[in-house]
């Protein structure tokens, strides 16, 4: 049986994205600074003004990611410097 490959419509800036019917603002942007697609991490904390989620991302734009649902900005910075680990030099991308 062959499976169908999957096709990148479009190509959405993560700062414009829209859940929900609502706008989705990144918040604040980390990156550990390694430019290769096997080392790069990310860090995001995006919020619609109501709901808070951080998505930590490894391996750049098509690596994988997971999402984590935060019930306020406070539990979202916790969270975001619990997945960013010590060992790495994490770089401000936005504020």
């Amino acid at each position: 049986m062959r499976v169908p490959s999957l096709t990148k419509i479009a190509n959405i800036p993560s700062s414009e994205v829209v859940l929900y019917g609502r706008g989705v603002k990144t918040e604040r942007h980390w990156w550990n600074g390694n430019r290769t697609v096997r080392g790069r991490r990310d860090v995001y904390i995006r919020t619609d003004g109501e709901s808070w989620e951080v998505e930590a991302r490894a391996g750049g734009e098509a690596g994988r990611s997971k999402i984590h649902q935060c019930p306020g900005r406070q539990s979202a910075e916790i969270l975001a410097r619990a997945w960013m680990d010590e060992q790495s030099r994490w770089q401000v991308v936005s504020t």
